[in-house]
């Protein structure tokens, strides 16, 4: 065999070398590819993160207020209140104006207000300039105050007194002439209507202008009653007619209608947190007065407050919602909460969850708190001591296992 045959024979077999190698290569990558892919498919791998939530547990219900109220008598055509509702009248105090039938109230208001004006401008007319500059920063602050709390008759009051102080600090001529116009056009127009009646509180209260023909339903009138007899009650006003009237007694009461699930959860408790929505938004810390008797799945439960009086003076029907407390935990999809046996010796079913910790998944045994729409909220086990720490394994932000085939403790997943 010659040279050259020699070196061609070798440079073939080191071709078909390096064919086979890579050949055997390829092969071995396909191989790999199609094991990860049929792994894929025969074990798809879905997770999602821990996240913990605080969810309010209330309970919806409708009902109403009932006060110790009496009607102050009187009956006028119109009644303009001289007191702001919400303040406490003194026995005998001065709390509206009632006039005849026909009377315009545009008129009456009219005539407080130009009232107002000339005292306010006599008044300030008398003081120096240091005193004026002082009671203008007074008056400002008090304008301010009340457009803050929506107090709108201190409102005006204080934006005619804030006027009056501008127009004193012209010269004295003007001053004189402002009032005395001002003083003609007040007997021009008290010429045209009749003089109001003084309107006097009997006894001492929580004043009100409004009227709603309840007033005599007593606190203690809604307690004993089935839900339909308690509509029976408030159905039809029976109360008196009268110029206002005023809250004697400093506890109401709140008759709330709840099914017999929503009832049951207050048979523990003394008292609890009632939030009101319409037409008065506000919490109260309430006591449980009774629950009663159930009538087609719902019951009347009374509840009592000595607080809050002028945050629903003037509220009747009412909706409201019991907070019963917050339930916090962790979130997770209903799917990855698993029903398993605790372990190979306890064949006691228990609920589960595993998370990926690394590449590999770890057992977590939870307690369910609430369902949340297609989610649980749980609480993770607790390991540890006071000693140590004590900790739930089940974190937030920790990778939940949704869907995975054939999961044990300590199973590669990755």
């Amino acid at each position: 065999m010659s040279a050259k045959q020699k070196v061609n024979r070798e440079k073939h077999a080191g071709d078909f070398t390096i064919k086979l190698i890579s050949g055997l290569l390829f092969a071995a990558f396909v191989l790999y590819c199609g094991f990860n892919l049929y792994n894929s498919l025969d074990n798809p791998l879905r997770t999602t993160r821990a996240a913990v939530v605080a969810v309010l547990e209330t309970a919806d219900a409708r009902g109403y207020i009932a006060r110790d109220e009496q009607v102050i008598p009187g009956a006028f055509g119109l009644v303009v209140a001289e007191l702001q509702s919400g303040s406490r009248a003194a026995a005998g105090q001065a709390v509206a104006a009632g006039y005849s039938d026909g009377t315009d109230s545009r008129s009456v208001a009219q005539v407080r207000e130009l009232r107002t004006r000339i005292e306010q401008l006599n008044a300030v007319a008398a003081t120096t300039p240091d005193s004026r500059a002082k009671q203008s920063q007074t008056a400002t602050e008090n304008l301010v105050s009340a457009v803050l709390h929506r107090d709108f008759t201190s409102e005006r009051k204080f934006a005619i007194e804030a006027e009056s102080l501008v127009m004193s600090a012209a010269e004295p001529e003007a001053v004189r002439a402002e009032i005395s116009a001002l003083e003609a056009e007040l007997q021009a127009l008290t010429s045209q209507i009749s003089v109001g009646k003084t309107v006097t509180a009997p006894v001492s209260g929580i004043f009100s202008a409004e009227l709603d023909g309840y007033e005599g339903i007593r606190p203690d009138a809604v307690l004993g009653l089935v839900p339909s007899g308690l509509d029976a009650l408030f159905s039809y006003p029976t109360g008196k007619a009268g110029a206002a009237r005023l809250v004697t007694g400093t506890r109401w009461n709140l008759a709330l209608v709840l099914t017999d699930a929503d009832a049951a959860r207050l048979l523990e408790l003394s008292s609890v947190t009632v939030r009101l929505n319409n037409p008065a938004a506000a919490e109260f810390e309430m006591k449980i007065e009774e629950i009663g008797r159930s009538e087609g799945g719902e019951r009347v439960v009374v509840f009592s407050c000595a607080a809050g009086l002028s945050k629903i003076l003037d509220a009747r029907t009412v909706t409201a919602e019991v907070l019963f407390g917050e339930t916090s935990g962790i979130r997770v999809p209903k799917e990855a909460v698993r029903l398993e046996p605790k372990s190979e010796d306890d064949a006691t079913l228990d609920r589960f969850v595993y998370v990926a910790e690394g590449q590999v998944a770890r057992r977590i045994r939870v307690t369910i708190l609430r369902e949340f729409g297609d989610a649980y909220i749980v609480k993770g086990e607790v390991v540890g001591n006071e000693a140590t720490g004590a900790a739930s394994r089940l974190r937030d932000g920790a990778e939940i296992i949704v869907k995975a085939n054939n999961l044990y403790d300590g199973k590669v997943i990755r």
